[in-house]
């Protein structure tokens, strides 16, 4: 029996270049709500922009935020991964005397750039391309002052054009951090204890909800530990290899599949 339905955001429930969750898919997390299940979504965008894309129904549902370093729910901190303070420093410090790069630290309730970003800079471009509202974007003149828990950090090559190489980088700190997303210039680390299905684990014991009763849709390799734990999971269609085979079945359409398993 499904107690719980825990959904990836972007290319699962938010197609490619989308910038609105569908009403479809706000009325199928109703009707599952409606039914006693628990509603989850699991993404790596900040919290802020997870509370705007699902503004109707935010006060019901799980928000597990930064690939699973953070989840609240009705504005109560379930799971915990933040990046230990003095690690985040040294990574930090390390970014900041380099002038080829920008950082982006992920709080709470906001992302944090240096107050020397402009709006042409490569951080506050990529908020602005990925949807972030502005609003959450809060410039710092030193990360060292930030109050807010640190989870996740971003380093974004400063120059266009330019063919990048983070390997060095990535190698630098992966016995420290957990490298989660590198692409188009952006690199993005997080704690080295946190995943996906490590915050659903956690959500499954405060609510006695086992993972076999979990039910689970993906797209990307931060997806993998979640589906491979979830009693029933679905890989979206086109998704790497190891995605699918992480995956007990494959789906074009979350909602058709949703409402069919409830017979709906």
């Amino acid at each position: 029996m499904v107690r719980m339905v825990c959904f990836d955001v972007d290319n699962t429930l938010l197609p490619r270049d989308a910038v609105r969750i569908s009403a479809s898919v706000i009325d199928m997390m109703k009707y599952l709500l409606s039914k006693g299940i628990l509603v989850a979504v699991a993404s790596g965008r900040p919290f802020c922009d997870i509370v705007r894309l699902f503004s109707d129904v935010i006060n019901d549902i799980i928000v597990i935020c930064y690939d699973g370093s953070l989840a609240v729910y009705k504005n109560e901190v379930i799971a915990d991964f933040s990046v230990d303070k003095d690690l985040a420093y040294s990574f930090i410090d390390g970014i900041k005397n380099n002038t080829e790069y920008d950082i982006a630290v992920y709080g709470t309730g906001s992302v944090y750039v240096s107050s020397e970003c402009n709006e042409k800079s490569a951080p506050v471009v990529a908020m602005k391309k990925a949807a972030t509202m502005d609003n959450c974007i809060t410039r710092i003149d030193d990360f060292h002052d930030i109050k807010d828990s640190f989870f996740k950090l971003s380093v974004f090559y400063k120059k266009e054009n330019f063919v990048y190489d983070f390997e060095p980088f990535i190698d630098e700190w992966k016995n420290y951090l957990h490298n989660v997303y590198t692409k188009n210039g952006w690199c993005e680390f997080i704690s080295k204890s946190a995943d996906k299905g490590s915050c659903v684990n956690i959500i499954c014991e405060k609510f006695s909800v086992d993972m076999k009763d979990v039910m689970a849709f993906g797209d990307g390799t931060n997806d993998i530990v979640m589906l491979s734990s979830a009693g029933y999971s679905y890989a979206i269609s086109g998704s790497a290899p190891e995605v699918i085979s992480a995956a007990d079945y494959v789906t074009d359409d979350v909602v058709k599949s949703v409402m069919s398993f409830f017979g709906k």
